[in-house]
């Protein structure tokens, strides 16, 4: 089942699944999945969980922003020069 029509398709009832899946997804720490994993409350687990969504989508937006900014400064022969020489690492 495809993530998107899973999460279409939950309720309020869901919400301690939610987490798992979410948590399962993320990139972290083994031991802070598990840590996750262990809260038999579903409020603190969704709320941990979101802590850390939240936390990766502002490391994922600066790292947008950087990327962007780089290439912004690239020139187009700069490119070429880094292509070419990553071509033959």
């Amino acid at each position: 089942m495809r993530l998107e029509g899973y999460v279409a398709r939950a309720g309020r009832n869901d919400a301690g699944q939610l987490a798992d899946l979410c948590v399962v997804a993320f990139e972290g720490r083994w031991e802070e999945k598990l840590a996750i994993l262990a809260l038999t409350d579903v409020k603190p687990r969704v709320e941990k969980v979101l802590e850390i969504l939240t936390r990766q989508l502002g490391i994922l937006q600066v790292s947008k922003k950087v990327n962007q900014n780089i290439n912004d400064k690239l020139t187009r022969r700069q490119r070429e020069y880094i292509l070419f020489y990553l071509s033959y690492v």
